[in-house]
């Protein structure tokens, strides 16, 4: 086929699909999509907390860390969600943590959640390690 005759193809197979899918008169009932089946992009945050809640729960020290340094950077990343299901879990950690770094880092997650924008520059690194990250955080508190 020569290119003046792909663009008119191109354009017919276009128009013709944006009909069909739009649930134009000659689309079935099956083929219409709703709004509701149309996957938005992003993050699902529902599911963040509900996953990172029973991570905070979990038995095993590094995983309850490693949620916390997860969550601390998502808090950070994403302010204006609302993520406040999971400061019960946060507060538990910092009284009742299982080992004094888990309480120490569920304090900084804290701190974190209270102000996130404070945090900001504190986090631009993305290759600080996990003494560096917090050491980082800590000195933000103490300012």
């Amino acid at each position: 086929m020569k290119p003046v005759t792909l663009v008119p193809l191109a354009l017919f197979t276009s128009l013709l699909t944006a009909f069909y899918f739009r649930g134009g008169e000659g689309a079935s009932e099956n083929s219409k999509i709703t709004t509701s089946e149309v996957r938005k992009p992003g993050l699902d945050f529902g599911k963040i907390r509900k996953e990172y809640s029973l991570r905070l729960q979990s038995g095993d020290a590094k995983v309850v860390e490693s949620a916390l340094e997860t969550l601390i950077y998502i808090r950070i990343a994403f302010p204006n969600e609302d993520l406040q299901q999971l400061e019960p879990d946060l507060y538990g950690l910092a009284y009742k943590g299982a080992t004094r770094a888990i309480r120490y880092k569920a304090y900084l997650a804290l701190q974190v959640y209270s102000d996130p924008g404070m945090f900001r520059d504190a986090v631009e690194s993305r290759h600080l390690t996990g003494g560096e990250f917090y050491e980082r955080l800590a000195e933000k508190i103490r300012r």
